[in-house]
């Protein structure tokens, strides 16, 4: 086990109550090791639920009042039989197994406002509200399906039990028991079709007796206007009926009509292009010349437009409006993940092509990994580290073969177009410049890259390449030297400058999409770009991003003015070469 180095002042609380834990479950797995005789069992397992749950909410107080007599028949079934010789640990614990495994004790039958039970004959108990839920036709009155030896169901005779005169007779002393209010539902609608699915037979008989025995209020009273009434063309049942949608998500649950839902997590999105105020509605004033990101509106850190590049919109947002896109803390899972999410797996993926690439072996890696508790135990994390390897054979291959002649990283200091452009340029290799990711390059990935580019083109020492390379997990990028690269960086300067007013409407993925297929001449443009953008049927689009979300608000995204940005690709692609082999 490695030492973990990055615990935080607020954390050490946690530490401490795990510490505690596991201290008293060390101390209670020896107690337990130990045989002892029935009572003295009792003793200590009533001791173990007091050490541990105490404090607990109502809801769990049931649970341990059923734990406490189980443990208690425990001790009076060994004192019945006389029984006082020491028992072990695995005894006690299959005689609780199959205790508390066994038929539950019933909950009391009115234990609160709302009571929650099956129909069962003898529970004719008045209430002022009565549901039947699930009066689905088939489903009641029940079906009862005799077996092949049931010589009762072969041969009836008079008298015999019948399942489904006693459902009719429950349905019956239900209806008696209900004083004010009745509430039958059953699902009315396929959920393949929308075709109309008839109530159980008993729900049936009872809408026909109803409109044969009752009529509503106002009817017959359309003599003075040609129009009948809704009541005198309906039938009473059909008017006591509400359909309600059958899916949680229907647009009738939002408009008002008959039933309206509350359940904001099913509202449909609204369009942040007609139904809300725009984030930014005119263009902010130019940055002191202290207050621009990285200092002076004159002076830009090379590394510093890159990550703009990479994001313009989220660098607008924190750095000129000072927002941080924070994610609150998620609560612990419940259960044990035997699987990391996409993060920890990206995480995992990074640590062990750095270990792999100083030199050490693939079992070294992983048991370094497992013992700063990254990876899941046994079998599970042995897979995840054989998928990661495989995942990152090609990336590790050729990182190992740019980076055999690794160069120093160069100071940059140019001037572009009146800006100075400041900053260190590192990752540099005989071959050029060489960046890397352990995962499927994105936009953001290239455009980066780009940036990087041309300040090597302009800056690269002697001895070093003018091309530059992204390395991936699917393919390498690989980019020609450009003998533009100072009118390339005045352009993008200049947009850089734009971005610090307003959010740009340079979305890497989707602008990306939109110049590929201009490329094509096919007039797919829109079409390859909306791909990207909106969601799929699996993968969430560019718009999900946050930072989209907020500062594009009240602003149709794909407008000319990402049209227009969508040229800066054209450049790029020029120069570009991807190969899915070794560079």
């Amino acid at each position: 086990m490695e030492p973990f180095g990055d615990l935080s002042s607020r954390d050490t609380h946690l530490l401490g109550v795990l510490a505690s834990l596991v201290e008293r479950l060390r101390f209670w797995s020896r107690r337990l090791r130990q045989p002892a005789a029935p009572s003295r069992w009792q003793e200590v397992l009533v001791a173990l639920l007091d050490d541990f749950f105490t404090g607990v909410e109502s809801e769990e107080q049931y649970s341990l009042v059923q734990l406490r007599e189980t443990i208690g028949r425990f001790g009076a079934t060994c004192s019945r039989a006389g029984f006082t010789e020491p028992l072990e640990q695995n005894l006690v614990r299959a005689w609780l197994e199959h205790a508390l495994n066994g038929a539950p004790a019933p909950y009391p039958f009115l234990s609160g406002q709302v009571t929650f039970c099956n129909m069962v004959p003898m529970r004719a108990i008045p209430f002022r509200v009565l549901c039947l839920l699930g009066m689905n036709d088939g489903d009641f009155p029940r079906v009862q399906r005799p077996l092949s030896f049931d010589l009762m169901a072969r041969e009836p005779r008079i008298g015999d039990r019948n399942r489904r005169d006693d459902d009719r007779y429950l349905f019956l002393e239900a209806l008696l028991s209900a004083r004010e209010h009745l509430h039958i539902s059953w699902i009315g609608r396929d959920q393949r079709d929308m075709s109309l699915l008839p109530p159980s037979v008993v729900v049936s008989e009872l809408r026909d007796y109803i409109d044969r025995s009752s009529v509503a209020a106002g009817a017959g009273n359309s003599s003075v206007s040609d129009t009948p009434s809704v009541s005198d063309t309906l039938p009473v049942s059909a008017l006591l009926t509400v359909e309600y949608p059958l899916q949680p998500f229907s647009a009738s649950c939002f408009t008002g009509t008959v039933y309206r839902s509350h359940a904001a997590h099913w509202l449909p999105p609204r369009d942040p292009r007609v139904d809300s105020p725009a984030f930014v509605r005119q263009a902010l004033s130019d940055p002191g010349d202290d207050s621009g990101p990285g200092g002076a509106w004159e002076s830009v850190d090379i590394n510093l437009l890159a990550r703009f590049w990479s994001h313009p919109v989220r660098f607008f947002l924190q750095e000129r409006l000072g927002l941080r896109l924070w994610v609150g803390e998620e609560a612990l899972a419940e259960n044990e993940p035997f699987a990391p999410d996409a993060l920890e797996r990206y995480q995992l993926a990074r640590q062990s092509v750095d270990c792999l690439l100083s030199g050490r072996e693939p079992g070294e890696c992983s048991r370094r990994l497992r013992a700063r508790g990254l990876l899941p135990h046994g079998g599970f994390g042995e897979s995840l580290m054989a998928e990661l390897y495989d995942r990152t054979s090609f990336l590790v291959r050729n990182l190992s073969m740019l980076g055999q002649e690794r160069r120093e990283p160069v100071s940059v200091d140019l001037d572009v177009a009146g800006i100075r452009l400041v900053g260190t340029l590192d990752g540099l290799h005989a071959k050029g410049l060489v960046t890397w990711r352990p995962t499927r390059w994105k936009g953001g990935d290239l455009i980066r890259l780009w940036v990087l580019h041309l300040v090597l083109n302009l800056a690269a020492p002697e001895g070093t390449g003018h091309r530059s390379f992204h390395l991936a997990t699917d393919s390498v990028l690989s980019l020609q030297p450009v003998e533009t690269a100072r009118e390339q960086l005045a352009e993008l300067l200049h947009w850089y400058q734009c971005g610090l007013r307003e959010p740009l409407h340079f979305f890497p993925g989707t602008s990306l999409a939109w110049a590929r297929a201009r490329r094509t001449g096919r007039g797919a443009e829109q079409r390859e770009a909306e791909k990207v953008w909106y969601d799929s049927f699996k993968t969430p689009g560019e718009q999900q991003d946050l930072a989209y979300r907020i500062a594009l608000r009240g602003r149709d995204p794909l407008d000319q003015g990402f049209r227009e940005l969508t040229r800066i690709w054209d450049p790029v692609l020029d120069v570009l070469e991807e190969d899915d082999a070794a560079a």
